[in-house]
């Protein structure tokens, strides 16, 4: 046997429930990572008064942008409020105001990462 034709006519292909699943996971773990981050920057200006601000932006716009290629503007914009926007410093969580064409608006509490995978994928066709 030679080994250099070992795999030669191997292919493997990905389904999309597979593509979809590893997806979710890391847009999960992405919005969870980026929120502690914030959070972490936020509790070391308001207990410790030290400011990374200037350090940091380069890093959060970069992290934007390529959410907005990946996603566009809606989803990404929806990516910004919930890590930013979302939730108080006391733990207050904000709804979402969320306006579908001839339907009144409705008002939606996320709280997770997870909670607003589906919301998406749900209402705004992320993987379709």
């Amino acid at each position: 046997m030679d080994v250099r034709k070992f795999g030669q006519r191997l292919k493997i292909e990905e389904n999309k429930a597979n593509k979809t699943f590893k997806e979710k996971d890391i847009f999960i773990e992405n919005v969870t990572l980026l929120e502690a981050c914030i959070e972490r920057s936020d509790k070391l200006f308001n207990e410790m008064m030290v400011d990374f601000y200037m350090y940091e932006e380069p890093f959060l716009q970069i992290i934007e942008n390529l959410l907005f290629m990946k996603y566009g503007e809606i989803i990404s914009e929806l990516i910004a409020w919930y890590v930013y926007d979302r939730k108080e410093q006391d733990g207050t969580i904000h709804p979402l105001v969320f306006e579908e064409e001839g339907q009144e608006p409705k008002e939606i509490i996320i709280k997770t990462p997870e909670e607003l995978w589906k919301f998406i994928d749900k209402n705004l066709k992320l993987n379709k």
